[in-house]
């Protein structure tokens, strides 16, 4: 198994751990909100322009440029999850996460058309 499919199923049982523990603070955590979209368009264009930059700028080979975008960009989405359960509010969530990676998957397909 791949070292970024490690971190990324690592992450989803962070964030998932995180989500459950703080569920009775956060009434509604809809799939689909103007959040999730948030979510989902930056984790895209961080993990496509991350890919694009290490591979044209930096002359590392497509699929090793794909795998830190990939990785950099689900990095950042877990570090945020974190950082919201360790907030006031407790607004971690799984959803938030799973819109993460749908959107650093999405980012990455992308790349991999304009590479």
């Amino acid at each position: 198994m791949n070292w970024a499919y490690k971190i990324a199923f690592i992450s989803v049982l962070i964030a998932a751990f995180f989500s459950d523990a703080r569920a009775e603070r956060k009434k509604t955590d809809n799939w689909f909100s103007s959040d999730k979209y948030k979510h989902f368009t930056v984790s895209a264009f961080y993990s496509a322009g991350t890919s694009i930059v290490a591979n044209k700028h930096f002359d590392i080979e497509e699929s090793a440029s794909h795998t830190i975008g990939f990785s950099f960009t689900l990095s950042l989405g877990a570090a945020k999850e974190i950082a919201d359960f360790h907030s006031r509010d407790g607004t971690a969530s799984l959803k938030d996460l799973v819109w993460d990676l749908a959107g650093t998957l999405t980012g990455i397909l992308a790349a991999s058309l304009v590479l």
